[in-house]
């Protein structure tokens, strides 16, 4: 819970408001047959969050944040590489209603990415 305090000397009015976040977190496992697209998240509560992209195959894959306004047409946020073994981070840079990743292999390769984020309760 934060509590945020407003005061405004010039008409000495002072107002308290509670705002009420609280931390969340999901798994997806992705076999990726080329190209592998975890599920919408609806980020309109979003305070922040982050995607930890594991590469759990063989191959290098390619692991793409995309954002949307409306859940149809999505735009490429951030991308990064991630070698075999390997985890990277991808952080929303753009502000939209929903994210989803992205990824690709030249092959069949796997992925975990786990969103960590806080929301408004």
């Amino acid at each position: 819970m934060i509590t945020v305090k407003f005061n405004n000397p010039i008409d000495e009015i002072a107002v308290a408001a509670t705002i009420n976040v609280e931390f969340q977190e999901q798994t997806f496992v992705l076999p990726i047959p080329g190209t592998a697209t975890t599920p919408s998240i609806d980020a309109s509560k979003l305070v922040k969050g982050t995607f930890f992209v594991k590469n759990t195959g063989a191959i290098p894959i390619t692991a793409t944040l995309e954002v949307s306004g409306d859940g149809i047409s999505w735009v490429p946020d951030t991308v990064k590489n991630v070698p075999a073994g390997n985890v990277e981070v991808l952080v929303p840079i753009m502000y939209g209603k929903y994210y989803h990743v992205v990824c690709t292999a030249g092959g069949v390769g796997n992925a975990t990415i786990i969103f960590s984020y806080q929301i408004y309760s």
